[in-house]
């Protein structure tokens, strides 16, 4: 009964998971890169300040959702790297602890950062995603010809199949990163209007039992 009331709502708590792990841990980059809200702000160029751009653009990546799995597979190393150097220090005793070393938190990011993952779009977004790759395509095929006409006009018209592969590869490129981008971004506002109906209905529940 329990798996049955909790598993519908298993996405909008990986996101919520997500988005709170992801800003949390890119606002700690914020603090080392930009000096602010803190009173040990490392030099520039240290090994703390790369570790604050680490923690800023693979945060702010897994809080939007966009490569999760590599942002968080990065920030977990970065947080273990920080663990072993700056907590444990490879000291055996109580000093091996996390509650000891003061290493809880670097210790539960380590474990918990790797877990992240992208919501996968619902099956009712198929037809969106068709009409996103129709358009992308004939996009590439509008640029593509523009772009062969200009070239042909300045003289470039012995090399154009090679322009032409080139062109291709760049377009594909192109039209894979665009495809990618809109479906993180479908999957994250549906994460987030699935999540503002669930507080609505929590907020009523509690209104009712107010009343």
């Amino acid at each position: 009964m329990l798996r049955r009331i909790l598993e519908p709502r298993s996405e909008a708590a990986y996101a919520l998971l997500r988005i709170v792990a992801g800003a949390m841990f890119a606002f700690h980059g914020v603090q080392k890169v930009f000096r602010v809200l803190t009173d040990h702000a490392p030099a520039i160029g240290t090994q703390l300040w790369v570790g604050g751009i680490i923690e800023l653009v693979a945060g702010a990546a897994i809080a939007v959702g966009l490569f999760t799995s590599c942002a968080a597979f990065i920030a977990s190393g970065t947080m273990a790297v920080a663990y072993l150097q700056f907590h444990w220090k490879f000291q055996f005793g109580a000093s091996f602890f996390p509650a000891i070393n003061k290493g809880e938190l670097l210790s539960l990011s380590i474990h918990c950062l790797p877990r992240q993952r992208p919501m996968e779009p619902r099956s009712a977004d198929v037809t969106k995603q068709v009409a996103l790759v129709a358009s992308l395509d004939a996009f590439r095929s509008t640029a593509q010809e523009a772009w062969l006409v200009r070239l042909a006009e300045r003289g470039f018209g012995c090399e154009q199949g090679v322009v032409k592969c080139v062109h291709l590869a760049l377009a594909d490129l192109t039209g894979q990163l665009a495809l990618q981008l809109g479906e993180h971004a479908q999957a994250m506002s549906d994460g987030v209007c699935a999540l503002l109906g669930k507080a609505n209905q929590l907020r009523a529940g509690i209104a009712r039992i107010h009343q």
